[in-house]
């Protein structure tokens, strides 16, 4: 799957380029479940969460999801 990584990234880019940031999001995070040293993936990642936080339709699931996954990349960083 590592290898077919590039077209999840691919269609991260181009939702996020339209504005469908529920499917950016899920593009995002599958690619980085395959590319983890990705940080600029993971950077795009939590713009879309938050992005996808600000949509009138947005879901408690996915405002949790959002926040779970900003708060651990706040507490991976360096010092």
């Amino acid at each position: 799957m590592k290898r077919h990584s590039g077209v999840l990234l691919e269609a991260a880019l181009a939702a996020e380029g339209e504005g469908n940031y529920r499917d950016a999001v899920q593009n995002f995070s599958t690619y980085v479940s395959f590319q983890p040293e990705d940080i600029e993936s993971k950077v795009k990642l939590g713009n879309a969460y938050a992005e996808l936080t600000e949509q009138d339709d947005v879901s408690f699931e996915e405002i949790s999801r959002a926040l779970r996954f900003l708060e651990d990349i706040v507490r991976k960083m360096p010092k």
